[in-house]
Parts: C-alpha cells; sequence; structure tokens
C-alpha cells in the first residue's frame, strides 16, 4: 500500500512537471510570436501583399517595404502612404527609416553572399557581366529609406554588427508601437540564433538582450534571389541561381529590451551579435523613437 501511494505520488509529480514545461513552452512561444511581423506590403510591380497563406507571387527584383502588422496592427513605413490609401489599406502612419551600419566585425568568408532578386542583374537565369557592384554595407541600406527587401547580405559572419543610436524618445517606451525591426530573407539554420541589444558609450549593454531564432518566425512570404559569392568583384555559380528562399521579419518595442525612463539616456548603439546564418536585408528603426 505504502509503495502504491508513492507510485502515485510520484506519477502527479510528473505530471504536474510535465504540465510546467508545457506552460513555459507555451509563454515561450507566444512571447516569440507575439513580436513576429504577420504580414508585409512592398512595391514590388507596383503592388504586393503577403498573406498568412503566402503570396503565391515571388518578387524577383528590388522592392521596398510599404507597410508590416505587427500584433494586429499595420504600420506604414512612410515610403508610399499614398499607394496604401490607395488600394484602401487601414495603416497607422509611421516613419522607419534602415539603421546605417557602423561596423561588422567578422571577417567576410566563401560562405558570404550577396542575395539579389533574380532580376536585379537583368538576367534571370544566370550571371550579369559585369555583376553587381560590390558591397557589403551597400546592401543593408539600399532602396527607399533604405528599406529595399529585395537584396541582402547572407549568412553575415560570426561576430557582430553595429549601428549608431541617439536621441530615443522615452514616451515611445512602453507604448506598444514598434520601434525596430529585423529581416531574414534567406534561410535560417535550426536552432541558431542572433543577439540583439542596445549599448552604451563604452559598448556595454544596457537594459537586456534578446535572442530570436529564426526558424521559430513564421514565414510571410517567399521571392526569388541569386546569391552572388561575396568576393570582389561578386560570382554567381550554378547551385546559387534563381532559387526560392523565405521572407521573415521581426520587431519590437523598446521595453522589449529593457530600456526604462532611468536608463534609456545611456544608449548610443545598437549591436547584433551575428551566428553566421544571419540574411539581412536590412535592420530598421522608427524614427519616432530614435534618431
Amino acid at each position: 500500500m505504502k509503495i502504491e501511494n508513492v507510485t502515485a505520488v510520484d506519477s502527479m509529480v510528473a505530471a504536474m512537471r510535465k504540465g510546467l514545461m508545457i506552460l513555459l513552452a507555451f509563454s515561450f512561444s507566444f512571447s516569440v510570436y507575439s513580436q513576429a511581423v504577420t504580414e508585409i506590403i512592398t512595391d514590388y510591380k507596383g503592388y504586393w501583399k503577403s498573406s498568412s497563406a503566402s503570396n503565391p507571387v515571388k518578387p524577383d527584383n528590388s522592392h521596398n517595404l510599404l507597410a508590416f502588422t505587427y500584433n494586429s496592427t499595420r504600420y506604414s513605413t512612410g515610403v508610399n502612404d499614398d499607394l496604401l490609401s490607395s488600394h484602401g489599406e487601414n495603416f497607422i502612419p509611421s516613419d522607419f527609416w534602415a539603421m546605417p551600419v557602423t561596423s561588422i566585425s567578422g571577417s567576410i568568408n566563401s560562405n558570404t553572399k550577396a542575395g539579389f532578386g533574380a532580376l536585379y542583374d537583368g538576367v534571370y537565369n544566370g550571371a550579369s557581366n559585369p555583376a553587381p557592384e560590390y558591397g557589403i554595407t551597400t546592401y543593408l541600406v539600399d532602396g527607399i529609406k533604405g528599406l529595399n527587401i529585395g537584396t541582402c547580405i547572407a549568412n553575415l559572419p560570426v561576430g557582430t554588427m553595429s549601428f549608431a543610436v541617439q536621441n530615443l524618445q522615452m514616451a515611445s517606451i512602453g507604448d506598444g508601437i514598434p520601434d525596430i525591426v529585423v529581416t531574414q530573407i534567406a534561410d535560417p539554420s535550426g536552432s541558431s540564433f542572433d543577439r540583439y541589444e542596445f549599448v552604451d558609450a563604452n559598448g556595454v549593454r544596457v537594459g537586456n538582450y534578446k535572442d530570436i531564432v529564426f526558424t521559430n518566425i513564421p514565414v510571410v512570404g517567399t521571392w526569388t534571389a541569386d546569391f552572388y559569392n561575396a568576393t570582389n568583384p561578386f560570382v554567381l555559380t550554378s547551385g546559387f541561381t534563381q532559387t526560392d528562399r523565405p521572407l521573415r521579419l521581426w520587431a519590437a518595442d523598446l521595453s522589449e529590451f529593457g530600456i526604462t525612463e532611468t536608463n534609456y539616456h545611456q544608449i548610443v548603439g545598437f549591436r547584433i551579435h551575428l551566428c553566421g546564418n544571419s540574411d539581412v536585408a536590412f535592420v530598421a528603426y522608427n524614427n519616432k523613437s530614435i534618431s
């Protein structure tokens, strides 16, 4: 009888632990998905809108981010609000820009690629001659307001990528409006994650960091791209010609980084710790919150 009671108690404890693990897993999943961008609108061929089922049209050239949906609310980027209105879209007018890159600490290697829509170079199923102009940071800030989501640098090397930040607006902290938008537009790898954080003048983190596993972020669309080896000049090989890749975006309010009214004034930069599988079109900021 005593043995049976112990067994019953052990079973109950095991069930409670299992339930707690499921609850924690659900909480983590909800936290990640609550920050995912679930829809985007761009100016590809005049107007292109993704959906949860993914638009079957696959952009194959440069196109600029016009709007995105975050926590069930659509925000414009300010690229072309009139075009959004002409298509009957409801949105909150906003002003987003790509953050200029101040430094990349890792060394560009044979795995690093420059991604372009398959028709960017004017040749649909092959390399152009000459190749697209060489550059790394160039393709992280190109397009209108730097928001071209049809070019990227893929497999950025392990290291850090830094951006200058100043004049954070205290009123923007915790208002639920996204202040940072990050892109991942090729193939993220397994459980690899990038770490995002704000830093002070000494490079010390302010607030907390956010680790994002992009395979946990839902896909909002697919594009068709060529991936040139990031040599100088760029070189396109057959295995990376006219390939389909998923589009993912993630956004966050300043408060997600532990930014408060007591520490926001310390911030002078934004930093990403790159895992080696980061495929970035741009990192954007809300100009109403950050300069």
